[in-house]
């Protein structure tokens, strides 16, 4: 067989060499050890060779008829080559692999696979590790060639054929370890290259959203004790995270972080809050404000969230409980810009122009998708859901409130620096009007305090110390970071809000609401990855209860998993029988993303359904006894 090599390639020299020089190089190529793995028959095989070209060249006439065979049109006529016998072939792999020829080696011991396999011969000459070795290092190396150049995806693949070469064979433990390690350190930067292609680019963003996904789970979560593989560190995990954000849209974070919220994580949640508060202004829905409330009653033991308390409860309609959050905050550096912003009004009207400013310059950039999104309050509060929400807001058990949605996987941004707010070019914003306000004495007791609400905008990332390793979060802008919390081994336990009293109003649109998004999250959680069939009973009832429970078994067996996301709207509530029944009509807008494994089999759309949900009080709760669909 002729292999593409010729006598001064296979001593590292040029034509012209002289003989001193041709000597010299021989010594020193005899003395290169090329990999220790290899067997002696192909280290042989190649040390043979290195003989073969010193006899022929060393011999200043047999190098003349050398030359003339192989150089006679000129230095680069032809390609030189030699024929090789088969016990030859494995030391011209290693010499290839030394002169960086990685596809070329590739290629050769490809085809001499076959040759191995069928002849006797060729078997008892060297081993078949060798050519399995010989393949693994030149993709190894066009691997590392290919990270180099920034072409990550071509290089995962190289590291892949790499470890298919050496998947039979238990001769190369070492080898096999650093390959998974570069494999491992490969994904951040795969990850980072799926999801920054465009929207458009839909298959190669979810392998990107999958690729994070595994390493997730891998990690046991965020602040979790495995291994991924990547080499990364809590701090520079969450720098990662934070680099990506950007390049995530707001639904492709709320089911990242909601579901990772539930392991349980820290960073999720908070995370998880900015996406919950992002798409609750956004798409006018305050019951998704509540629900980060939710998630953030876990975290306020760790941080000073006055600040952050106070725009939830601004965005939730409590101005008294805003004013009252910010004279007990700490961040002095934020007090002052509230404070300028106000201009001597009332601290509420800082606050006011605060948070627009806040939203649009610090939250909404997180978001590949609301980047360009301005932030006024007045039209959020102007909306008549809305409004009808914020003055039907009572506090729930945390049992009853809406429940984060299981979800996929994500990305983040690069800097992470918060520079101070500037003061908007119209000062005199006021806050936003009410419509109509229904009078406090009207609503039930309260005997909770609000719930805290932190967020990222406010500064950089830094590191807290906690339990099983540091979480991230704030450090405000030109401000000394906080000191460290004291170690704790777990995240505290929710403490739940207590029981209210009976609720005596009939059912309303935002009651409504609540109820259906409630069975949402249930949807989601007995069809996800838990399938938590108990969760159904919380909001449904009846043989719509059996039915759903049925399908979550279903699933189960068959091992798929789902993941939602869905957009709501109420459109009409109509009661009966004493108030114990109503008929509730909605809009719903449903993605479902099917999953066996980390492997996405479908993608089901069904968009501006309008469905019909017929609902029972039991136990003065409301709970879906039947759903049918109207178009």
């Amino acid at each position: 067989m002729r292999i593409p090599l010729d006598y001064y390639r296979i001593l590292c020299v040029g034509v012209q060499v002289s003989a001193d020089k041709l000597a010299e190089s021989y010594r020193d190529r005899l003395n290169q050890s090329p990999s220790h793995e290899f067997s002696e028959l192909a280290l042989q095989a190649r040390r043979q060779l290195l003989e073969a070209a010193i006899a022929e060249l060393s011999d200043p006439e047999q190098r003349d008829r050398y030359d003339c065979r192989f150089f006679q049109g000129g230095l680069e006529a032809i390609e030189p080559s030699l024929e090789l016998e088969d016990w030859q072939r494995i030391g011209a792999l290693l010499i290839l692999l030394e002169l960086g020829e990685y596809d070329r080696v590739s290629q050769l011991a490809e085809d001499l696979l076959p040759d191995y396999e069928a002849s006797a011969e060729v078997r008892d000459q060297f081993a078949q590790g060798d050519i399995a070795l010989a393949i693994a290092l030149s993709q190894q190396a066009l691997g590392r060639e290919c990270r180099q150049q920034g072409l990550y995806e071509q290089a995962a693949l190289h590291f892949g054929r790499s470890q298919s070469a050496l998947a039979d064979h238990q001769r190369f433990p070492e080898l096999s370890r650093t390959l998974h390690q570069e494999q491992g350190q490969l994904r951040p930067y795969r990850i980072l290259e799926r999801l920054a292609q465009p929207l458009t680019a839909a298959s190669d963003r979810q392998q990107g959203l999958v690729l994070l996904q595994a390493m997730l789970d891998e990690r046991q979560g965020i602040e979790g004790p495995g291994d991924d593989g990547s080499g990364l560190t809590l701090d520079n995990f969450l720098l990662f995270l934070q680099q990506i954000r950007s390049y995530l849209t707001l639904a492709e974070q709320q089911l990242l972080f909601e579901s990772e919220a539930r392991r349980p994580s820290p960073a999720a949640s908070f995370f998880a809050c900015y996406t919950l508060i992002a798409r609750g202004f956004c798409d006018h829905q305050p019951s998704l404000i509540h629900r980060a409330s939710l998630l953030l009653q876990e975290l306020k033991s760790r941080m000073d969230v006055h600040i952050e308390q106070a725009i939830a409860s601004l965005l939730l309609g409590q101005p008294e409980e805003a004013e009252a959050l910010l004279v007990q905050s700490q961040d002095e550096d934020t007090l002052g810009q509230i404070r300028t912003l106000a201009q001597g009004e009332a601290l509420i009207v800082g606050l006011c122009r605060f948070t627009e400013t806040w939203l649009a310059t610090k939250v909404f950039p997180d978001f590949r998708d609301l980047k360009e999104r301005t932030a006024p309050l007045q039209p959020y509060f102007d909306d008549p859901d809305v409004q009808t929400y914020l003055d039907a807001i009572v506090e729930l058990p945390s049992d009853l409130m809406p429940t984060p949605l299981p979800v996929e996987p994500l990305e983040v941004r690069s800097s992470l620096l918060a520079k101070e707010l500037p003061t908007p070019a119209t000062p005199g914003v006021a806050p936003p009007t009410r419509r109509r306000r229904r009078d406090r004495s009207e609503r039930p007791a309260r005997t909770a305090k609000r719930l805290p609400l932190p967020w990222i905008g406010l500064g950089v990332v830094v590191v807290l110390g906690g339990g099983t390793g540091v979480w991230a979060w704030r450090l405000r802008s030109n401000s000394t970071p906080p000191t460290p919390p004291p170690v704790v081994q777990t995240l505290p336990e929710a403490v739940p809000a207590p029981s209210p009293a009976p609720v005596t109003v009939a059912l309303d649109r935002a009651q409504a609401e609540t109820v259906l998004q409630n069975w949402l999250a249930a949807k989601a959680a007995a069809l996800g990855p838990q399938y938590d069939r108990d969760r159904l009973a919380t909001v449904l009832t009846g043989e719509v209860l059996q039915t759903w429970q049925g399908f979550s078994s279903q699933q189960a067996n068959t091992q798929l998993t789902s993941q939602f996301d869905h957009k709501l709207t109420v459109d009409s509530v109509q009661l009966s029988d004493g108030d114990q029944r109503a008929v509730v009509q909605a809009k719903v807008d449903e993605v479902e993303q099917v999953y066996r494994g980390d492997q996405l089999l479908e993608t089901r759309r069904d968009l501006g359904l309008v469905i019909r949900y017929q609902l029972v009080r039991e136990n003065n709760i409301w709970k879906i006894a039947s759903i049918s669909l109207v178009r």
